[in-house]
């Protein structure tokens, strides 16, 4: 079980270029990849995609490229002869739409700080093959889905001691549900008393039967103790499956979500109320715990 949060990162020197790759991962419903690298090297995108999509199933991943060069040679810092030109028309071009008569200058061009910074971008580039490159995005891919799995390891953890709370809290609920239907026989049996002496009658106990048995078929609940139950049972299976479990789990704390308002509604007791709400506060907390699983 793996968490959808993480962090890569591999940095390593080829040619006189030091390349940096880096990958952070987020939460999200679905996979969203986003990159942030040099624009030569987009025509891999597609190569970098299937590289992610085969280890990440889920999350929001940023894969940022940096190149910068360490060691230059004589030519390396020289624009070449088509990034002049094409900026010499382009100067040209600007010159003729305003008007003016002056001609450009050789020099004119060669201040443009573009055709420097163009040349190096490309220079660098130029030092470091994809191959190289890919493999400098599998060891940061490694890394992250290493830390992804350390922090699988914690939430599965953290879900174990909220799911022990939620139990530990429904066992109360259980054995405080008998109490509750004695309790309110005691306090019937005393109001009805008191109100027929008060008015010289008598009822019988059939009567009270009746009522007794009205009230606990409306605070019966064992069949939502024993779903919820089942929940945890089923919640505590999937965080020991390999996968894609994180929408599954998070279906499951909205059904365990379903019978604890359940049980705060039929309670009738507060005591089980109380229960009933702390088992809602773990729930809130396992939900919160599920959103983060890939």
């Amino acid at each position: 079980m793996n968490s959808m949060t993480g962090f890569g990162r591999t940095a390593a020197k080829f040619n006189g270029t030091a390349v940096e790759v880096e990958l952070r991962s987020v939460n999200h419903r679905f996979l969203n990849l986003k990159y942030d690298i040099p624009y030569q090297l987009s025509i891999y995108e597609g190569e970098m995609e299937k590289l992610l999509k085969a280890s990440v199933k889920r999350g929001a991943i940023t894969l940022s490229i940096s190149i910068k060069q360490t060691q230059n040679t004589p030519l390396d810092n020289l624009p070449n002869a088509e990034t002049l030109i094409s900026y010499y028309k382009y100067l040209n071009r600007v010159k003729m739409g305003i008007g003016i008569k002056e001609p450009v200058t050789f020099e004119a061009v060669l201040s443009i700080p573009q055709i420097w910074s163009a040349n190096n971008k490309s220079a660098n580039l130029n030092r470091i093959p994809w191959d190289s490159v890919k493999t400098y995005i599998s060891k940061a891919l490694n890394a992250l889905i290493k830390m992804r799995q350390r922090e699988g390891t914690a939430i599965k953890t953290e879900c174990m001691k909220r799911l022990s709370f939620i139990k530990t809290y429904a066992n109360n609920i259980e054995k405080r549900a008998p109490t509750v239907i004695m309790n309110y026989q005691k306090r019937l049996d005393s109001r009805i008393n008191d109100l027929l002496r008060s008015k010289g009658l008598e009822m019988s106990k059939a009567d009270i039967s009746r009522e007794l048995a009205i009230f606990s078929e409306r605070c019966d609940i064992n069949e939502e103790l024993q779903r919820l139950l089942s929940h945890i049972n089923q919640f505590t299976t999937i965080l020991d499956t390999d996968g894609e479990v994180g929408r599954r789990l998070d279906f499951i704390t909205q059904e365990m979500a379903r019978e604890a308002n359940t049980l705060a509604s039929k309670g009738n007791d507060y005591l089980v109320s109380k229960y009933a709400v702390d088992i809602k506060v773990e729930i809130e907390k396992l939900k919160e715990l599920a959103e983060n699983i890939e």
